[in-house]
């Protein structure tokens, strides 16, 4: 795999097409105060519609060790034009989740 390249990570599932891109690839990463040679780091989403939605998806692995992070942030802002909260960023509901590995078998 290689820098750019893209592919859906929903072409075995029913769910509408998902364009993963390969941001990097054989980068190093410093994850958790450890250093990682040798990585890919996915990004699943990166759309930022600051008046509506944001949907921020990333994963990180390295060779030989396997995922090393994964980070989602997904809001729903709210839009009530009588309010006044439309494009003020305001979150209604959403998600954020960052899972960063602590320790592997071959250290």
């Amino acid at each position: 795999m290689s820098e750019g390249y893209t592919w859906n990570g929903n072409a075995y599932n029913n769910l509408g097409e998902d364009a993963y891109v390969m941001e990097g690839a054989k980068v190093s990463q410093n994850v958790g105060g450890h250093a990682y040679d040798d990585c890919l780091v996915i990004n699943q989403h990166d759309s930022q519609d600051v008046i509506v939605f944001l949907d921020q998806r990333k994963e990180m692995y390295a060779r030989g060790v396997g995922l090393l992070s994964k980070t989602v942030r997904q809001y729903h802002y709210c839009t009530d034009t009588d309010s006044g909260c439309l494009g003020q960023q305001v979150i209604e509901e959403g998600i954020d989740y960052t899972q960063t590995l602590v320790s592997h078998g071959r250290e």
